[in-house]
């Protein structure tokens, strides 16, 4: 057996990845051990809110919603509009910060 492998041994739970899932894990997991560890490369943060489902979803939601006023004349409203890219970017990117904020503020409460 490694030395790697008999460090591992002293653990009672090895969580790997500090994402959502992995942050909700060690919120369970503490309850019952501090004799944890958690394996990570990179933010202690969810990816989610970072660059994929968040600033994709933002995205699709003010495409969806210049789709409807390009389309009000359908139900009798009369509307001119124009899309501003840098400040839906800039939109983005304080939802981002936010909830980047906030997930600091989580791990904060557990003494991570």
């Amino acid at each position: 057996m490694s030395r790697l492998d008999k460090r591992l041994l002293m653990y009672d739970l090895i969580i790997i990845g500090a994402g959502t899932a992995g942050i909700a894990a060690y919120q369970q997991a503490v309850k019952s051990t501090q004799n944890l560890l958690i394996i990570n490369d990179g933010p202690w943060d969810t990816t989610c809110a970072r660059v994929g489902c968040m600033p994709s979803k933002v995205l699709i939601s003010t495409a969806n919603r210049m789709h409807d006023i390009q389309h009000a004349d359908r139900v009798g409203l009369q509307v001119e509009s124009k899309i501003d890219r840098s400040q839906v970017m800039q939109h983005v990117q304080k939802l981002r910060r936010t909830i980047k904020i906030r997930s600091n503020d989580l791990l904060a409460t557990f003494d991570i």
